[in-house]
């Protein structure tokens, strides 16, 4: 754990094949940090691992991880592209909070649930998320994962919900959870062609 935490000089880093584990906020506040390549024998990785990383721009989670852990990229603010693992099955609380900067992602087809304000930009003045593909095994969201200033309706089986100050409020259907979150252009699951659109 907190192998370089606020390492603030850290521009550059190279993991080694052969490693399997990288402890919590291991580069949390590595603010100088532009990106980096996880070798794909790590299979777990802590939570906060990257918390603060300011500067980073794009990262990969390897095939072997199965779940993010709470505030993974939380204020990586300059996130643009993220690579998620075929295997990954959980996205955690705070996962993607207050990463601005990205503004797609598609999840993998093997993510069942995503945590409460996992992709929260909310007080970001940038708006963060536009787009997101989720696939049909996601069964549970957490409240405010997409709460996101861009992020305004959403079509879900022909019907629109759209209600900005209260966020959803608990809507539930085919047996999918979705719970005051606010988005933009995301397909959920339970029927063909659903499209989540910003207007």
């Amino acid at each position: 754990n907190n192998a370089f935490y606020n390492c603030l000089a850290l521009e550059a880093v190279s993991l080694p094949n052969g490693l399997t584990t990288i402890g919590n906020y291991a580069f949390a506040s590595c603010t100088k940090l532009p990106s980096i390549s996880i070798p794909n024998t790590v299979t777990s990785i802590g939570s906060d691992v990257f918390n603060g990383c300011t500067s980073l721009k794009s990262a990969n989670i390897p095939n072997g991880v199965t779940s993010l852990p709470n505030y993974t990229f939380t204020s990586c603010t300059s996130l643009e592209t993220v690579e998620l693992s075929n295997g990954l099955t959980s996205i955690g609380s705070n996962a993607f909070r207050y990463c601005s900067s990205l503004k797609s992602i598609t999840l993998p087809n093997t993510v069942t649930s995503i945590g409460q304000n996992a992709f929260d930009c909310s007080s970001s003045p940038y708006g963060g998320l536009i787009t997101i593909e989720s696939p049909d095994s996601v069964t549970t969201i957490g409240s405010y994962a997409f709460d996101c200033r861009d992020l305004a309706a959403i079509k879900y089986n022909g019907n629109t919900y759209y209600d900005r100050s209260d966020a959803l409020n608990a809507l539930k259907d085919n047996n999918v959870t979705v719970s005051s979150c606010f988005s933009s252009s995301v397909s959920l699951p339970g029927a063909t062609g659903v499209i989540l659109t910003a207007y």
